[in-house]
């Protein structure tokens, strides 16, 4: 008898302990922000396109997620449970700018070291990939290479082409304002956050003179697949003198 009031008495615990668990999850909501390229994002009086569109919600909307599926999220809607894709919903993280610069830092080393004199077409894509999508590393080797001879095998060997424009390469960013040949008058914006399922990273920097190419704004983006930072894309929006 006194075995089996332990046993109801362990029971018990793990029994409240759950149910304190699944509560907290119930209640537990997350920030996200509507992201749209246009339009509006239709908010629905159910989970599927097949329901009711009862409003709409701009790019840029704060919204509270109360649950989701694979594809919708519910939130409130002038004061009643409603739902909303998630394809078009990002949720903000937190990363400091010394990880950040890391990051970069870590990328642009791989970039130049691709650039090393004799390297094939092979060892260049073979250097790149890990941290570099390949419609990204197409366009950097078209922008970026000539060939100058070849291997012992006969492949072409190439080198980095003599431009002053690196529009296309990973930007150098004036992480804290201290670069003596930066026109940066303000810090990196950066944008770190999760978009179903995946966490993306973009960096943007304005430099008010850019010598021959005048004013200008870097960018770049990337994503994270297996703890690995990967390149998708980078290149300068010219503004002019």
């Amino acid at each position: 008898m006194k075995f089996n009031i332990k046993l109801l008495f362990i029971f018990l615990i793990i029994f409240n302990l759950l149910n304190y668990g699944t509560i907290v999850e119930g209640n537990t909501t997350k920030t996200a922000i509507v992201s749209l390229e246009n339009g509006k994002l239709n908010v629905r009086n159910g989970a599927g396109a097949k329901y009711k569109i009862i409003g709409t919600l701009k790019n840029g909307t704060k919204v509270k997620i109360y649950s989701q599926t694979e594809e919708w999220a519910e939130i409130r809607y002038k004061k009643k449970t409603a739902y909303i894709s998630n394809k078009y919903l990002i949720f903000p993280l937190k990363i400091s700018i010394k990880s950040v610069s890391k990051i970069i830092d870590n990328i642009n080393e791989i970039q130049y070291s691709a650039f090393e004199k004799g390297n094939t077409k092979k060892d260049i894509y073979k250097i790149m990939k890990p941290n570099h999508t390949k419609p990204y590393i197409d366009k950097f080797f078209k922008d970026y290479f000539y060939v100058i001879g070849k291997d012992r095998n006969g492949n072409n060997t190439y080198r980095k082409k003599p431009t002053e424009i690196e529009s296309n390469m990973l930007p150098h960013f004036d992480w804290y304002l201290s670069l003596d040949y930066s026109s940066a008058k303000t810090k990196p914006k950066i944008s770190y956050y999760e978009k179903q399922g995946t966490i993306y990273l973009t960096i943007s920097q304005y430099f008010s003179d850019s010598g021959m190419i005048g004013k200008r704004t870097k960018y770049a983006f990337l994503y994270n697949k297996d703890s690995n930072w990967i390149v998708y894309d980078a290149y300068d929006k010219i503004h002019g003198y």
